[in-house]
């Protein structure tokens, strides 16, 4: 008799740390990112709100980093939205960012390959951005 198993495999590249906060030395909640090594890149989930005034980071949970965006969702006006400002507040180049998948979703995958500087200094880009 098979065994249907819920569980899913590591996949070998990617990389998993436990980080404290500085003020407490507790770990840090877990964030929506998933950070892989060859090459270097990470998976953003992201919830879009489209045609808002402005576009903004809302707030970021355990599961989704918020964002609200000015274009409406059409015609893939708003995805093009999406990648352009999530490279604004990443300062990272427009072609460093593809939708891998959530095309007509509100909830989106980004793949976003990143420079040699740590996950942690766009996690912080990002946390600045939503205050």
């Amino acid at each position: 008799m098979k065994k249907n198993s819920k569980h899913k495999k590591n996949d070998k590249n990617s990389t998993k740390s436990t980080t404290l906060d500085s003020s407490t030395n507790q770990p840090e909640p877990a964030l929506p990112v998933k950070l892989f090594n060859d090459p270097k890149y990470a998976i953003f989930s992201i919830r879009v709100k489209p045609g808002a005034k402005i576009s903004q980071v809302m707030s970021i949970d355990s599961e989704y980093i918020n964002i609200q965006i000015s274009a409406p969702p059409r015609d893939g006006e708003a995805n093009k939205e999406v990648t352009d400002y999530v490279s604004e507040v990443l300062e990272i180049r427009k072609a460093d960012i593809q939708i891998i998948q959530g095309m007509k979703a509100r909830e989106k995958r980004l793949k976003v390959f990143l420079d040699n500087k740590d996950i942690q200094y766009y996690i912080d880009l990002l946390q600045k951005a939503a205050k």
